[in-house]
């Protein structure tokens, strides 16, 4: 049986005979096995805390360093809000590069319209033109995840998928989805999210970085 076929196949989506329709095969993924009756064997994916920064104080900076390479994947995830008073912007640096290697292909929703744009050449990873981090206006925070597949891998540049944004329940908001390039071979081994505006998030902000495997 194809394991390249099978391997992120979600486990809903099997006959019964396979676990197909049990609510606790829910989440699992299908990974080829010979050695097993169906040639096949259902698998949770493993999601590891690598570190993790609640700020007890404003900072301008978070920056997760010594990422182990032992993971297949990353993901980074923060609950946060600049000290701007307008709206600010998240972005990333891996591995201290500030140079114009990175480049996006970017979408906005806002409830009423949505836009798409590209960037190259630019010193840092960003989803937007504009802003998707809140701005110190009240309690409204601003979520980003940043999923890096095979972040380690020293043969290709790294690609990552980007979502980020923003809303309140009086003034909407605006989402945004990237696909972010980092013109680099080199095995990611640090990350440092900071604000476009030069502010810094505000006390509270979290920041949680994953290894999946």
């Amino acid at each position: 049986m194809n394991q390249g076929l099978l391997r992120g196949l979600n486990a809903q989506w099997l006959p019964p005979w396979l676990g197909g329709g049990d609510p606790a095969n829910d989440g699992k993924v299908v990974t080829a096995n010979s050695s097993v009756q169906g040639g096949v064997s259902l698998m949770q994916p493993s999601q590891v805390l690598i570190a993790s920064s609640v700020l007890a104080a404003a900072a301008a900076s978070v920056t997760f360093s010594s990422i182990p390479g032992t993971y297949n994947h990353l993901q980074l995830t923060a609950v946060a809000q600049s000290s701007d008073a307008s709206t600010d912007q998240f972005l990333v640096q891996f591995n201290g590069d500030t140079a114009g290697h990175y480049g996006a292909l970017r979408y906005a929703w806002n409830g009423s319209g949505a836009g798409q744009s590209t960037g190259s050449g630019m010193t840092s990873a960003q989803s937007s033109s504009s802003g998707d981090l809140a701005p110190n206006t009240g309690i409204e925070s601003s979520l980003l995840v940043l999923d890096i597949p095979y972040y380690a891998n020293t043969t290709f540049q790294k690609i990552c998928l980007w979502n980020s944004g923003f809303t309140t329940q009086s003034a909407g908001g605006t989402q945004f989805v990237a696909m972010v390039a980092w013109n680099s071979s080199a095995a990611i081994t640090s990350m440092k999210v900071y604000t476009s505006s030069g502010d810094n998030f505000i006390a509270g902000s979290a920041f949680y970085l994953y290894g999946i495997t």
